[in-house]
């Protein structure tokens, strides 16, 4: 497929177009927008439908996994810090299929690898750091829900993971050292069948979020008392809100964002400050009819959301009027929002994933009219 560059000057009209019919009434757009700058688009070698799972390593270079061409896992690195080789994702370890992935570097600067397919749960690490090649898989959980796994890190180094039973009870599985073995799986007692999110705030404590798609609607969360968990997690806060399937959350100074998304697309914004335990609603938000998002951490402190927006409003065509991926940043670090803004003209067909890199680019990985993921490079 050839490489795809998107018209900046399409962007500009789309901005200028009302976003009115897509987004809620009660969202507050409308103010002057953050000048983050589109530069390129190209293609990444990874495919729908599978979201690809990013991150910046400890040597500074973003990682991605995700399927290639023929639906295997694959894995692929920047060439050096900031800059992208030709896209070359390797197949990880034994050929496997999977419907979602997640990824993430261990004490030992191991990417370590987990795959959902059917109602299995597999993993792989790395032979050695940043090679091209990884153990054979092996199994996790044979009775699991086809749905995404999270994967963060303690700050002893140690990795944990969060999923889905068959049963739909959240299970937690961590590392017993840093690098080292995998423990039992623990209930964490709360169900759901959406998607949970296992995320690391600014005290280096593990977040645990769970949606709950059904009544009573809203997300459950739970914190670790103190880095590492050694004194346990606390009691659960549960937050109402409309039926969530998915979330996607961020930390920007003191301040925890979630954004939740509806069975039919909507998109709710919830925020917390400080230590409270209380979210209360925030001001962006979209109708329906959109991609799970995503929030993506800059190094300067602010978030930015990005989501695809998968229907076109009032009946036009795809490109045109509003139909596309948008993005919104935040105005500073803790601070309010931007308003939503396209990015590229194509109704998106996937989730989206995004990754802060080096001097101030964040890169955005979208299915943009097609099954292969596009790159896409914002600059502030």
């Amino acid at each position: 497929m050839h490489h795809r560059r998107i018209s900046m000057s399409m962007i500009a009209l789309l901005f200028a177009a009302s976003l009115g019919a897509c987004v809620d009434d009660d969202a507050a757009l409308g103010e002057a927008t953050e000048p983050l700058t589109l530069s390129d688009a190209t293609n990444s070698g990874f495919f729908a439908p599978v979201t690809p799972a990013v991150f910046r390593g400890a040597d500074w270079r973003v990682q991605v996994t995700g399927v290639n061409a023929s639906g295997y896992v694959a894995w692929d690195i920047q060439r050096e810090a900031g800059l992208w080789g030709t896209p070359n994702p390797t197949v990880v370890a034994l050929p496997l299929r999977a419907r979602y992935v997640a990824a993430a570097q261990d004490a030992w600067g191991r990417t370590v690898i987990v795959a959902v397919t059917g109602s299995l749960l597999m993993r792989t690490q790395q032979t050695t750091p940043y090679a091209r090649t990884f153990n054979n898989w092996v199994y996790v959980d044979t009775a699991v829900m086809e749905r995404e796994p999270a994967l963060a890190v303690n700050q002893d180094g140690r990795l944990e993971l969060a999923y889905v039973s068959s049963t739909g009870r959240v299970k937690t599985m961590a590392q017993t050292a840093p690098g080292g073995a995998w423990g039992s799986a623990v209930d964490t007692g709360f169900a759901t069948t959406g998607t949970p999110e296992l995320v690391r705030d600014r005290q280096a404590r593990l977040e645990l979020f769970v949606p709950r798609p059904a009544v009573p609607c809203g997300f459950v969360n739970t914190r670790q008392r103190a880095a590492n968990g050694a004194q346990g997690w606390f009691p659960a806060t549960t937050v109402a809100s409309a039926c969530f399937t998915t979330l996607a959350v961020g930390y920007a100074d003191d301040a925890t964002e979630v954004f939740g998304r509806t069975a039919a697309g909507a998109i709710r914004h919830h925020t917390r400050d400080g230590s409270d335990l209380l979210f209360r609603t925030g001001p962006q938000s979209f109708g329906g009819n959109t991609a799970p998002p995503t929030l993506v951490a800059k190094d300067d402190g602010r978030l930015i959301a990005f989501t695809g927006f998968t229907s076109c409003p009032n009946g036009s065509r795809p490109g045109t009027y509003g139909c596309g991926d948008y993005y919104a940043s935040q105005r500073e670090a803790g601070g309010g929002w931007w308003a939503w803004q396209p990015y590229a003209t194509a109704i998106a067909a996937s989730a989206v994933a995004g990754v802060d890199s080096i001097i101030n680019n964040t890169y955005v990985f979208a299915a943009i009219g097609s099954t292969q993921y596009q790159r896409f490079l914002f600059r502030y």
